[in-house]
């Protein structure tokens, strides 16, 4: 397997979550990314991201971010900001 591009962020190296995606859908052509936002209010959205390996839906592993509104980093799009960090989770 070939190294994935990272970037740094604070010291760290890290992998970009369109990386991530690209990855996977080299790696498991069956498979599929779903989200469902799981909350959307004034405060904060909750997004689930569900990752399947194939289309069985036996093979599966999911992941959840919250975003909140009050932090006002993220402009207009919480959802996105949210549903981006569950995919990558």
């Amino acid at each position: 397997m070939d190294k994935l591009p990272t970037i740094n962020i604070k010291g760290n190296e890290y992998v970009m979550v369109k990386d991530r995606v690209l990855f996977f859908v080299e790696n498991y052509p069956k498979g599929s990314i779903r989200t469902e936002i799981v909350r959307d209010d004034e405060k904060s959205v909750v997004v689930k991201a569900t990752v399947y390996r194939d289309h069985t839906l036996n093979n599966f592993a999911t992941g959840h971010s919250e975003a909140y509104r009050s932090s006002g980093n993220m402009g207009n799009v919480p959802v996105e900001v949210a549903e981006t960090s569950a995919v990558g989770r």
